[in-house]
């Protein structure tokens, strides 16, 4: 309602969002996402794996517990855990993490030593966006990662945990009505990314749904054609087409 009444129009970089805010009163208009635009349609693995220093060849998990500190705190354990089992089964993975900030990295460094003591993970500071695109396969937190992922065409195994009471208002008071948490889902419409919230984010649970990426290339390749699809279907230029949606406003109420 405050939008209704305070936005002249609104701009959507999400495609369901122009029909939804429609359907309640809001002039909108889809624009298109301007990541979608400014990210390459072929990511180039090598490439970023050479910008980072990492090896050419072989196998690579990448592990995104989160920007905040709360995410950190709740995933990084489950997450790391989750790749010594990986490792174990498969001592011919390696692992990359990219944390925002350096205070992220003190943390998820203390919890690494406390769980998974010589799990072989190269951490990068920030970076998030060439870590995605130089990986086979990503664990990562719901949120802005998974677009990217999708946008960089990575199969991806989502986690995410809040505080309990916090989920169980959610639950109960049914606040939360999508059918999927991560946005390459909801982009998607279908669960292309397996999704282990809450009490289901253990590593019992993770690390067998990154190991059957990495034995299943028919089906990254069908993740990989989805998100594609859904890739070119977000570039419109959206800077471009914002600007002049901006332009018909100030002519038009001259």
């Amino acid at each position: 309602r405050q939008i209704r009444r305070n936005v002249t129009e609104l701009h959507c970089i999400f495609p369901f969002e122009e029909d939804f805010l429609r359907g309640h009163g809001v002039p909108a208009r889809y624009v298109g996402h301007p990541l979608a635009d400014e990210i390459p349609l072929q990511p180039d693995q090598a490439g970023a794996r050479a910008c980072l220093g990492l090896a050419a060849q072989g196998p690579l998990v990448a592990i995104l517990p989160g920007s905040r500190v709360g995410e950190v705190e709740a995933l990084a354990g489950p997450f790391v855990q989750a790749a010594l089992h990986c490792f174990r089964e498969r001592p011919e993975l390696s692992f990359v993490a990219p944390l925002v900030n350096a205070r992220l990295q003190r943390i998820f460094e203390a919890i690494l030593a406390r769980e998974a003591p010589g799990l072989p993970i190269t951490l990068v500071e920030g970076r998030s966006r060439e870590v995605l695109a130089a990986a086979d396969v990503v664990l990562t937190a719901s949120g802005t990662a998974t677009l990217e992922g999708l946008l960089l065409k990575r199969p991806m195994v989502v986690g995410y945990r809040v505080h309990a009471l916090t989920y169980q208002l959610v639950t109960q008071l049914r606040l939360v009505k999508v059918p999927y948490v991560a946005m390459a889902n909801l982009l998607v419409g279908r669960a292309l990314a397996p999704e282990f919230l809450q009490g289901r984010c253990r590593p019992d649970l993770l690390a067998p749904a990154l190991l059957a990426f990495l034995d299943d290339p028919a089906r990254v390749g069908t993740v990989q054609a989805e998100y594609l699809r859904v890739h070119e279907s977000m570039r419109h230029n959206a800077a471009r087409a914002a600007a002049l949606a901006i332009l018909d406003l100030v002519q038009g109420a001259k």
